[in-house]
């Protein structure tokens, strides 16, 4: 039980840390390896809760690689706070929907393309004829890759069939943060939106909608992973 809820504050550490723009979110175990000044390997196993790898000696290494931002002790035990220093504390003050949304300026932003995930946005996004409907300029998520329409009720309420959706690529999907949602295709041809819960070789896909099943596939079956940065809805 404890190496479970061990591995879950070592997710939500990360999750912070990706906040920070301290861990590239596109390719979390090798921009964690990259700072640590490891393997990826041993990276992964260690991030997917493997307990020969996610040690004492690795978590204090991963938080000083990180300036100690992180408290080792909150990670293996669950003492005390997260934060080393209220500095990193997230704002919980600062809500998005104060940020102002800008549609038209075509400089500037994410592209949006009017086309849904599920249909195969990305083969007509990598088509270099292909050009987006407009720019959403729109801060904190002008780091994603793309954004596009959602689909479906399987995620309702998060995300509605209608609403679209902020997508980030992740390059690296070893490890994928357990409980976050992502937009998964795979070398079947499913493309879909869900909570994910890593296990290493598999992944369980949630739906929020518990009218919906859950569905379980072969990591080996994923080709291209999203992660859902955030959606607006569309009326």
């Amino acid at each position: 039980m404890e190496e479970g809820q061990r591995k879950e504050r070592l997710e939500e550490a990360i999750k912070h840390l990706m906040s920070l723009g301290l861990i590239d979110g596109r390719a979390i175990s090798k921009s964690i390896a990259e700072s640590m000044n490891r393997k990826i390997n041993g990276i992964s196993s260690a991030l997917n809760g493997d307990n020969r790898y996610l040690t004492w000696k690795f978590t204090k290494a991963f938080c000083a690689a990180f300036s100690n931002i992180i408290s080792a002790d909150w990670i293996w035990n669950g003492t005390g706070e997260m934060f080393q220093t209220e500095d990193y504390k997230p704002n919980t003050k600062e809500l998005l929907s104060d940020i102002p949304v800008r549609l038209c300026d075509h400089n500037v932003g994410v592209p949006y393309y009017n086309v849904d995930f599920e249909l195969g946005f990305d083969i007509l996004i990598n088509d270099q004829t292909t050009k987006c409907d407009y720019m959403i300029n729109f801060y904190p998520y002008n780091k994603c890759n793309v954004w596009c329409n959602a689909r479906g009720n399987s995620m309702h309420p998060t995300i509605s069939s209608g609403d679209i959706i902020a997508l980030k690529s992740v390059e690296d999907f070893h490890f994928l943060i357990s409980g976050e949602i992502y937009a998964i295709v795979t070398t079947n041809g499913l493309r879909t939106i869900k909570r994910i819960k890593d296990n290493g070789t598999t992944l369980m896909l949630i739906p929020d909608n518990k009218k919906y099943p859950e569905q379980t596939i072969e990591k080996n079956e994923v080709v291209k992973v999203y992660q859902v940065m955030g959606s607006m809805k569309m009326f």
